[in-house]
C-alpha cells in the first residue's frame, strides 16, 4: 500500500511526513500515528492465510503441522498483540482459520467441534 507522504528538504536531506492515518512498518508491526489497528489486523490475517496455505501444501506430517502452528504461527500472531490488541471477533476469525487448517491436516469433518480441535492433548 503506497504511503501518502509529503517530502520536505531539511539541510540537503529529504524528510517524509505522513498523515496520521497512513500506516508504517515498525519492528514488523504496521502502525499509524492515530494508533488505529485495522491495518495491522488486515496484515495479520493476510499473513496467517499465506502461512497456512503454504503449510497445507507442504509435505509436513500432521504432528509436524501442529507443532509448526503451535511454535511458529501462533507466536508470530501474538507478537503484535501488546501494540494492537484484537477484539474477540477478530481473534475468533484468526482462530477459525487455524482450526480449519488443523481439521484439514488431520482429515477431520468440518462439523468436528472447534473445542476438540483446540485441545492440545487430543491431537498431539
Amino acid at each position: 500500500m503506497p504511503m501518502r507522504a509529503r517530502t520536505a528538504e531539511a539541510k540537503t536531506q529529504k524528510t517524509q511526513s505522513l498523515t496520521s492515518s497512513s500506516p508504517f512498518l515498525y519492528l514488523g508491526v504496521e502502525l499509524t500515528m492515530d494508533l488505529c489497528g485495522k491495518h495491522q489486523h488486515r496484515r495479520m490475517a493476510n499473513n496467517l492465510i499465506k502461512k497456512l496455505k503454504a503449510l497445507k501444501s507442504s509435505f509436513a506430517t500432521p504432528r509436524h503441522t501442529l507443532a509448526i502452528i503451535r511454535t511458529a504461527i501462533i507466536p508470530s500472531l501474538a507478537y503484535a498483540f501488546p501494540v494492537t490488541p484484537c477484539s474477540p471477533a477478530e481473534l475468533d476469525k484468526l482462530d477459525t482459520l487455524i482450526g480449519t487448517t488443523a481439521k484439514d491436516t488431520f482429515r477431520l469433518w468440518r462439523s468436528t467441534p472447534a473445542a476438540m480441535v483446540r485441545e492440545v492433548h487430543v491431537l498431539a
